[in-house]
C-alpha cells in the first residue's frame, strides 16, 4: 500500500496575467522550491522509512512495533545494542577463568574482556525485523488456514517466488494434512529450509510464544525449527 501523492505546487496559485511578472514569478519559484525540499521529500522519506515495513528504518520499525503490539527490545533497535561476538549467538569474551562457559558457546575456554554481544535472542539484522512484523501482521489478520498461511509466508520470505525445496530455500507450515504431516494433530510446524539466511537469534524469537510472530490455531501447538 502506498500513499496517494498531493500535488502541492504553489505556482498553481500564479494567474495567466502574473505568468510574465518576473517579481511575482521569481517569489512563487522559490517558495515552491522551498515546499519541494521541506515537503515533498519529507514525506517521501516517511513512506519509505516508517510508513512501509519493507523498507523501514529503526525508527519505523520500533513505530511498528507499537503498532503490531510487539516487544521491541529483541529487535536490536536501540543504539546500545551493539552486536559483536563469536559464533551463531554471538558470544562473547564475558566471563573469567575458572567460571563455569557460557551456555551454548562455541568456545568455553575464552575469557576475559569486555566485549558486548547480542544474546540468543537480539535479532541485528534490520530485514529480519521487517520481515518478523510482516509475519506478525499476518498473524493477526490471518483466517488460520494452512494454505492462507503458506502464501503469505513465500509473499514475505521469498517475494512470492516458489520455493526451491532441492535447494533448502524454503519456510512453510505443515501440520497433519501435510505431504510431511507432523506427529499430532495437536501440532503445527513451521519448517525452515537449511539454506535460508535466517539467523539463530530469530528463530528463537519467532518459537516465542510471548512475542505473538507466527500464525496459530486456537489449541494448537507450534514449533519453528531449521532443518
Amino acid at each position: 500500500m502506498t500513499m496517494t501523492p498531493f500535488d502541492g505546487s504553489i505556482q498553481q496559485a500564479l494567474k495567466w496575467s502574473q505568468n510574465k511578472a518576473p517579481g511575482i514569478s521569481s517569489i512563487i519559484e522559490r517558495k515552491a522550491e522551498w515546499y519541494q525540499n521541506n515537503h515533498d521529500q519529507f514525506w517521501s522519506g516517511w513512506q519509505s522509512a516508517v510508513f512501509d515495513i519493507r523498507t523501514a528504518n529503526p525508527f519505523g520499525l520500533m513505530v511498528w512495533c507499537i503498532i503490531l503490539g510487539v516487544p521491541s527490545a529483541p529487535f536490536g533497535l536501540y543504539p546500545a545494542a551493539n552486536g559483536w561476538g563469536f559464533g551463531p549467538l554471538r558470544e562473547n569474551f564475558i566471563h573469567k577463568a575458572g567460571s563455569p562457559p557460557i551456555p551454548g558457546s562455541s568456545n568455553p575456554n575464552l575469557t576475559g574482556g569486555n566485549f558486548y554481544g547480542g544474546g540468543n535472542k537480539e535479532i541485528l539484522n534490520m530485514d529480519e525485523v521487517r520481515r518478523a512484523l510482516q509475519t506478525r501482521y499476518i498473524a493477526l489478520v490471518s483466517n488460520g488456514g494452512v494454505k492462507f498461511i503458506n502464501r503469505m509466508l513465500r509473499y514475505i520470505w521469498n517475494g512470492d517466488q516458489p520455493w526451491d525445496m532441492q535447494g533448502g530455500r524454503y519456510f512453510y507450515l505443515a501440520d497433519i494434512t501435510s505431504q510431511t504431516p507432523t506427529s499430532s494433530k495437536h501440532i503445527v510446524e513451521y519448517r525452515v529450509g537449511p539454506n535460508m539466511e535466517i539467523s539463530t537469534q530469530l528463530i528463537n524469537v519467532l518459537n516465542d510464544r510471548s512475542m505473538g510472530i507466527m500464525p496459530n490455531v486456537c489449541g494448537t501447538k507450534i514449533i519453528v525449527t531449521q532443518e
